[in-house]
């Protein structure tokens, strides 16, 4: 009776992790839509009348708010992802409607466009609610080899998101207003759908991003299953489905659940195959604050995605910015779109893929090699980025790279430091990442500035290569830095992985050695 309740209960929860899943996916998409300002760039840039460094600060803003991860970590960590999706749902749906009411008011923000500034930094703070808990509820309720995997459907559809904001502006907000009169696109209508649509993935995150933690391996230290802990582990708040039955016979069920073909032997045939295999994975250890700022490993991982998030925004912010200076802006939603798809597909196959290999092959490898194939593209892009063709190669390699920095490093993060304390680290690499992302932002508007010319309406405008050829000349070395910061980190994951297989071998001999003197010491005597 108990194993029936048990295999019924499972299944439920096995519905209730996935449905979390899904609704984590649209919550991550729709904090995603944050960076999909690129689509509509031109539009805010006619309508208030900004120069081109005032509009990469306000898409900035939205950049810095959503990197401000360490308060919104915190609240999923503590309070669940129910709770950090209510505040999402405050802070997205109250900034968007004051972003929408910048449209009915044209004539003041026009003179108070600071404003702008602190709607945009106030949605995206609301955004990053949304994506710690889905992340966050996500990483608890799937078990660690299927970590990359998970991590990388979500910020797939952080990806995704982007992409699918883009073409919908493009198809029903754009209305055709793309040869230099972009301010009569609809802006009022698109920041409404904005609004609604971060509501109700924001009402569905709280209806729906429970924890629904993963069965862990039979005679571990604890074992779930349909919802509960076995083995003396803490209950979760799903117990009460079940209750009084099955209590004080844990060894009994744990038995029924074992397969019946390998319940008595399998942990005797396969030893050192496990071990080995074990060998070769990332060490957890749970660390955050002092410990994690004097771990060397932190600093290669945190000053790695500092770099390369920052230039990829900037590359990927100003996509339109290059279309029009270039003269092609009828390609500005396939662009755009194809620059979050490129990413959303690489996400997907990387944490795929990294999961798959993690044993042979160390994830940070991947990121080495996506930083090299950018920072080559980067290089290039400062003589050939005024040929459409290589813009398209431009905008495929970033976003491959970036799908590649966002999907792998959160993962190798949560697999050196642990789950433990995940929502304040990942919360404080984004953090830096937000200066980081506002840094590069704020040089390519001044360079930008600096050879274009201001129209009679304030406008800045800029025609050519070399209206951008210096912010390549620095997006590049700052890609060629953090491929040195990955080496660095492969080099130390190597030397550990190296250390770990010659503990396990020389762990190996000498088990075989006590098991040899073992059977000497057994064998019966002959006279």
């Amino acid at each position: 009776m108990v194993s029936v309740k048990c295999t019924t209960m499972g299944r439920v929860v096995v519905v209730l992790r996935i449905f979390a899943l899904f609704v984590g996916c649209l919550g991550m998409g729709f904090a995603g839509s944050i960076y999909a300002f690129n689509a509509y760039q031109l539009a805010v840039k006619q309508t208030f009348d900004l120069q081109q460094s005032q509009v990469d600060l306000v898409a900035s803003m939205g950049n810095i708010g959503i990197s401000v991860g360490f308060p919104a970590g915190y609240c999923a960590e503590r309070f669940g992802g129910r709770v950090a999706s209510f505040v999402a749902l405050i802070l997205t749906v109250g900034s968007f409607t004051l972003i929408w009411s910048t449209t009915q008011m044209v004539a003041f923000y026009i003179h108070s466009y600071w404003l702008l500034y602190i709607y945009f930094l106030l949605a995206g703070f609301g955004a990053i609610f949304s994506y710690m808990a889905a992340m966050i509820t996500n990483i608890n309720n799937f078990s660690k080899k299927h970590r990359g995997t998970v991590i990388g459907i979500l910020d797939a559809s952080f990806s995704g998101g982007p992409a699918a904001v883009s073409a919908i502006y493009g198809a029903f907000f754009m209305n055709g207003h793309t040869h230099g009169d972009e301010d009569e696109q609809d802006l009022p209508g698109f920041f409404l759908f904005s609004a609604i649509g971060f509501g109700v993935a924001s009402i569905l995150g709280v209806l729906t991003l429970g924890n629904f933690p993963p069965e862990t391996e039979i005679g571990g230290e604890d074992h779930v299953h349909g919802g509960f802990k076995h083995g003396g582990g803490k209950e979760d708040d799903r117990s009460g489905l079940i209750d009084g039955e099955g209590k004080g016979d844990d060894k009994s069920l744990s038995w029924q659940l074992k397969r019946p073909e390998t319940a008595d032997d399998e942990t005797e045939s396969k030893p050192s195959l496990e071990a080995e295999a074990k060998s070769t994975e990332p060490e957890t250890v749970d660390k955050t604050g002092l410990a994690l700022l004097r771990d060397w490993d932190f600093h290669y991982l945190f000053w790695n995605f500092i770099f390369c998030a920052g230039l990829q925004l900037m590359v990927q912010a100003n996509l339109t910015s290059y279309l029009q200076s270039f003269h092609f802006e009828k390609f500005s939603t396939i662009i755009t779109t194809l620059s979050f798809a490129i990413g959303t597909v690489s996400k997907f196959i990387i944490g795929f893929v990294t999961d798959l290999l993690v044993n042979r092959v160390p994830r940070v490898l991947f990121l080495l090699i996506a930083n090299i194939m950018q920072t080559g593209i980067l290089i290039i892009s400062i003589f050939y980025a005024d040929q459409f063709y290589w813009l398209v190669i431009m905008t495929l390699g970033v976003g491959l790279a970036n799908g590649t920095l966002y999907c792998l490093t959160p993962t190798i993060l949560s697999e050196l430091f642990g789950v433990k304390h995940f929502g304040l680290n990942w919360g404080c690499i984004l953090m830096g990442n937000g200066f980081g992302g506002l840094g590069a932002q704020y040089l390519f508007g001044a360079i930008y500035d600096y050879y274009g010319y201001r129209k009679a309406d304030g406008e800045t405008e800029c025609f050519g290569l070399h209206c951008f050829q210096l912010s390549f000349v620095l997006v590049a070395v700052l890609s060629g830095c953090a491929s040195l910061f990955n080496a660095a980190l492969l080099e130390r994951s190597c030397r550990r992985r190296s250390h770990r297989r010659l503990a396990v071998t020389k762990s190996n001999g000498e088990n075989f050695l006590t098991e040899g003197r073992g059977q000497i010491q057994c064998a019966p005597e002959t006279s």
